[in-house]
């Protein structure tokens, strides 16, 4: 019976027996809204519908690259950031494996290789960024689609 008395309590008093989650801060959910608040203010294109993905996106590549976000955020402030933001033949996600093979080129190789991934490069991207090129074969994507 005292079980069911405390089943009871529990229920008439929630907030007491069970913590408030909904309001609860969860880093990388909070960092990739962050990252794609960041791209919005920065890039004069269309950022993609979704969102989340694009979150995902860069929340990868800028960890694969070493960076935290707050360090990524003043990289979108740099003069480059600001000429690549202009580009219509690119997109953001493209613009912003420039800036991390540009700025981060050996942490970027480095952790790449060490975590078997990959990186993507297109033409247009070779086209605006000679240290596009530099990527080494055995971890480079072509993509010229």
């Amino acid at each position: 019976m005292a079980m069911v008395e405390t089943a009871d309590f529990a229920l008439s008093r929630p907030a007491e027996f069970m913590p408030e989650t909904y309001d609860r801060d969860y880093k990388p959910i909070d960092d990739r809204r962050a990252l794609v608040a960041a791209l919005e203010l920065w890039w004069s294109g269309d950022v993609p519908n979704d969102r989340r993905r694009v979150g995902l996106f860069v929340s990868d590549s800028i960890r694969l690259a070493g960076l935290s976000v707050e360090e990524f955020s003043a990289l979108l402030h740099s003069t480059r950031a600001t000429e690549l933001a202009e580009f219509q033949s690119i997109g953001v996600q493209q613009a912003v494996m420039i800036l991390l093979i540009e700025h981060r080129f050996e942490s970027l190789v480095a952790n790449a290789r060490q975590k078997k991934r990959f990186i993507v490069v297109t033409g247009e991207m070779r086209d605006l960024a000679p240290a596009c090129a530099d990527v080494p074969d055995d971890l480079l994507v072509v993509f010229d689609g």
